[in-house]
C-alpha cells in the first residue's frame, strides 16, 4: 500500500479521497514526534495558501506533489452543505484554475489524445449535461426568477457572473476585484439597451461567502439572487460575460457567445472573446492553441476528472455519475414542496426519514385533522398519506385546492418483512395516485404510457434484469433458495402466489377474484391438468397480516404447498404465473415466464401478460419488459442506503440487497422485540444527526 502525506485534516476527512489516490494518507504534523511511513508523495487542496507547508516539504524531500480539487461534475448539494464529491481533481502539474503555470488539463486539451470509447463518452456525456441541465452543484430550482420570466424578451439578454471574493480561481486566472467592476461596466457599455442580469454565486446565495458585485447600478441591471438552475439561466441569454466560472463553459456548451475578462482554462482555445492580454501571450507560446468544444469537454470531463461510487468509492464513470446526478435532480423536483404527513406511525417517521435528508427536504408530521385545517388556512401545502389511506381526508384535501403525494413501499424493499420492522431501500412517491391502485391514474402509470427511455436506461434495465435473476432478488428478498419438488413429466407447472387479502392491491385492483382460496379454485378450474404450487405471502406466513389458507385447504386445489422457499426460486421452477395482483407476476415477466393476471396490477395491460380482468382504457401503449423495468425500478422508487442515508443507484441497491439477503431470513417478532428495534434505530439515527 502507498502512502500519501497531506498536512490538511480537511482532506482526510474527504469521502473515499483515499480510494481516488488509491494509496493510504498520512496526516503529517499531527504528531511531531512520530516518523511517517516512507511517502511517495504529498498532497494539499488547490492553490490555497495553507498548501505551502505541503509543497516545501514535498520539495525538501524530493517527492512528487499533488493538488486535489472538486471536479466538473461535483455533487447534487454543495460541499459547504456536506455533500461528498461524486468527482475530484488530482493534477500533478498544476491546477486547472491557475494560467500562470501549466496544468495536466492543459496539456490533455493540447494533446487531445482521445480513445474511441472516450470519444463517445464526451459525445454522450456532453448531449445529457446539456438534456438534463447538469452543473457543477445541482440543488437548484427549476423555476426561473419571476423578473427573467417578465423581462423584454425584444432586448438583448446579457449575463454577468460574479464569483466568490477571494477565490483562488479569481486570482489564479490573474484577475482580481477591480476586474469584476470592469466587465461591469464594459458589458454596459457594449450593450446599452440591454438587459443585464448579474448571477451570485451558491455559496453566497448560502450565506457562506461573499460577493463582488451586488448593487444594481442603474434599471437595466437587475441582481439574481434565487438558487437557479446555472443551465436553465444560461438558455434565457444571449451573450454571457464572466472572469473564470465554470458557468462560463457551461455557457459555451450551450452555443452562447462568451466574453472572458480573466485567463480560465476555457479560455484562449478560439471559443471565447479573451479580454485579459495574457490569454494572446498563452497562444503566442504555444500553450493554447485552436481547438473544438468537444477536445476541452472530453479532455476536462473525461480524462480529467476522476469519478467514484459514492457507496464505496469505487471508480466510477462519467455518464454513470450523471445518471446518479439526474435521478436525485428528478427526485428533487417531485420532493422539493411544502409537505405535511398525516397519520404516519413514529416508526414509519423514522425510516422514511433518510429519503427527505439525503435531498435536503423537509417534512412536516401532523396527527390531527383541526391542525391540518389550520395550517391549510395558513399556506398550501401538499398532503403525504401512506398508500391508499384517508381517502376522506385526501377529497377534503382536493376539495380546498392541496395536491395530495402517496407513498408506498418500492418493488425491491429490503432484505426482510416490513411488518417485521425491517427499514425500506426504497420508497414510491406519487403526487397522481399510487401504481397499485387502477381505478385512476398514477404517475408510474404516466412513465409506462408515455415516457420515451434512451439506450443507457434501456442498457441499465437490462444488467438490472440480469442481476436480479443471477442474485435471485425480489421485494422483501425472504426464504431459502432450495429448489421445488419435481414436478410430474408433462405437466404444465403453475405458480400461484399469495397475497395478503386486506392489502389495498387487492382492494383496489382485484376482480371478482379476491382471496387467495378463490384464486386457487379458479386456476384449478382453468388449468385440471396442471402441477400447481401455492406459495403464502411471507407476511401472512409470519403471522402479521391476514391472508392464511389451511393447508387442507390448499392442497385440494394444489399440487404442493410451499412457504420457506426464495419467490424467485419458484417463478424459476415453473412455466407460468396465475395471480390477482401479486409482484410475483412482474417478477415472472423478468423470467420470461407466462403471466395470467385475474386483477389489474401495474404491468398488466400492456402487451405483456394474459388480462383475465381486463386492463384499464388508459393503457394504450405496447411495452417490452426492459421499457417495463426502466419505469419501474429505474423512475419510479427513490433509493436511500439504510445506514448510510445517502441516495442509491438502482444498480447499489442491487448489491445492497445481495448481501444484505445472505445475512437475513424470516423472522417473527414479539411486541416487545420491535419496540426494541425501533428504540435502537431512533437511537441510530439521533447518531447520525
Amino acid at each position: 500500500m502507498r502512502h500519501i502525506g497531506t498536512f490538511s485534516r480537511g482532506i482526510a476527512r474527504v469521502a473515499h479521497v483515499e480510494s481516488v489516490l488509491q494509496a493510504k494518507l498520512c496526516v503529517l504534523g499531527r504528531w511531531p514526534l512520530l516518523r511517517p511511513p516512507p511517502l511517495s508523495a504529498v498532497v494539499g487542496w488547490g492553490n490555497k495558501p495553507n498548501t505551502v507547508r505541503a509543497q516545501r516539504y514535498a520539495l525538501a524531500h524530493g517527492l512528487p506533489y499533488y493538488r486535489l480539487e472538486d471536479g466538473f461534475l461535483r455533487s447534487f448539494d454543495l460541499g459547504v452543505h456536506g455533500a461528498p464529491p461524486l468527482s475530484l481533481i488530482v493534477d500533478g502539474s498544476g491546477i486547472y484554475y491557475d494560467a500562470s503555470s501549466p496544468s495536466d488539463l492543459e496539456q490533455l486539451i493540447l494533446r487531445s489524445d482521445f480513445t474511441e470509447a472516450e470519444q463517445a463518452q464526451g459525445r454522450q456525456g456532453q448531449a445529457q449535461i446539456c438534456a438534463y441541465r447538469l452543473s457543477k452543484y445541482n440543488k437548484y430550482s427549476d423555476r426561473l426568477p419571476e423578473a427573467l420570466m417578465q423581462a423584454d424578451r425584444t432586448r438583448p439578454q446579457v449575463l454577468v457572473i460574479d464569483q466568490t471574493w477571494g477565490d483562488c480561481s479569481i486570482s489564479g486566472a490573474m484577475a482580481d476585484a477591480a476586474t469584476f467592476e470592469h466587465m461591469l461596466h464594459t458589458a454596459r457599455q457594449e450593450h446599452p439597451g440591454a438587459c443585464i442580469w448579474i448571477k451570485t454565486h451558491p455559496d453566497v446565495l448560502a450565506g457562506r461567502k461573499r460577493g463582488h458585485l451586488t448593487l444594481a447600478q442603474d434599471a437595466n441591471i437587475h441582481i439574481i439572487s434565487e438558487a437557479v438552475n446555472p443551465l436553465l439561466l444560461l438558455a434565457q441569454m444571449d451573450t454571457v460575460y464572466t472572469v473564470s466560472s465554470q458557468m462560463g463553459f457551461e455557457a459555451l456548451l450551450l452555443g452562447k457567445s462568451v466574453v472572458t475578462f480573466g485567463v480560465s482554462w476555457y479560455a484562449g482555445w478560439g471559443l471565447t472573446d479573451d479580454r485579459h492580454p495574457y490569454a494572446a501571450t498563452l497562444r503566442q507560446n504555444g500553450r493554447r492553441v485552436t481547438r473544438s468544444l468537444a477536445q476541452l469537454f472530453t479532455a476536462a470531463y473525461v480524462q480529467y476528472c476522476r469519478y467514484l461510487n459514492p457507496q464505496d468509492g469505487r471508480p466510477a464513470t462519467l455518464l454513470e455519475t450523471i445518471a446518479y446526478v439526474h435521478k436525485q435532480c428528478s427526485d428533487y423536483r417531485l420532493l422539493n414542496r411544502n409537505l405535511v404527513a398525516y397519520g404516519f406511525s413514529w416508526w414509519k417517521r423514522l425510516t422514511f426519514a433518510p429519503f427527505f435528508a439525503s435531498l435536503g427536504v423537509t417534512v412536516r408530521h401532523c396527527r390531527s385533522e383541526a391542525q391540518l385545517q389550520a395550517w391549510a388556512s395558513q399556506q398550501p401545502f401538499t398532503l403525504l398519506l401512506w398508500g391508499m389511506k384517508y381517502p376522506q381526508l385526501a377529497m377534503w384535501a382536493s376539495g380546498q385546492g392541496l395536491a395530495v403525494m402517496r407513498v408506498e413501499d418500492g418493488f425491491l424493499r429490503s432484505a426482510g418483512l416490513g411488518s417485521n420492522l425491517t427499514p425500506p431501500l426504497s420508497l414510491c412517491f406519487d403526487d397522481e395516485g399510487i401504481y397499485f391502485n387502477p381505478q385512476q391514474p398514477s404517475r408510474l402509470e404516466r412513465l409506462l404510457n408515455q415516457q420515451v427511455f434512451d439506450e443507457d436506461e434501456l442498457q441499465t434495465a437490462d444488467a438490472v434484469i440480469r442481476h436480479l435473476l443471477i442474485h435471485k432478488l425480489s421485494k422483501y428478498n425472504v426464504g431459502s433458495d432450495q429448489g421445488l419438488p419435481p414436478a410430474p413429466d408433462g405437466k404444465r407447472r403453475i405458480l400461484v402466489p399469495g397475497q395478503v387479502e386486506d392489502d389495498a392491491s387487492i382492494r383496489y385492483g382485484a376482480g371478482e377474484i379476491a382471496s387467495n382460496l378463490a384464486l386457487l379454485q379458479a386456476v384449478r378450474a382453468a388449468c385440471p391438468d396442471a402441477w400447481i404450487v401455492y406459495k403464502p405471502h411471507p407476511d401472512v406466513v409470519s403471522g402479521n397480516r391476514c391472508g392464511s389458507v389451511a393447508e387442507h385447504d390448499v392442497l385440494k386445489h394444489a399440487d404442493v404447498l410451499v412457504d420457506q422457499v426464495n419467490i424467485s426460486v419458484c417463478i424459476a421452477a415453473v412455466d407460468e404465473v396465475h395471480t390477482i395482483t401479486s409482484l410475483a407476476g412482474f417478477e415472472a415477466l423478468l423470467q420470461q415466464k407466462r403471466v395470467v393476471c385475474y386483477g389489474q396490477p401495474f404491468y398488466a395491460g400492456w402487451g405483456l401478460t394474459e388480462d383475465c380482468a381486463g386492463a384499464p382504457a388508459r393503457r394504450q401503449r405496447q411495452l417490452t419488459v426492459r421499457e417495463l423495468v426502466a419505469a419501474a425500478l429505474l423512475h419510479y422508487p427513490v433509493y436511500v442506503h439504510p445506514q448510510t442515508r445517502q441516495t442509491l443507484a438502482v444498480e447499489d441497491a442491487l448489491v445492497w440487497l445481495q448481501t444484505a439477503k445472505r445475512s437475513d431470513q424470516i423472522v417473527t417478532r414479539s411486541w416487545v422485540a420491535k419496540k426494541i428495534i425501533q428504540l435502537r434505530f431512533l437511537l441510530r439515527l439521533w447518531r447520525q444527526q
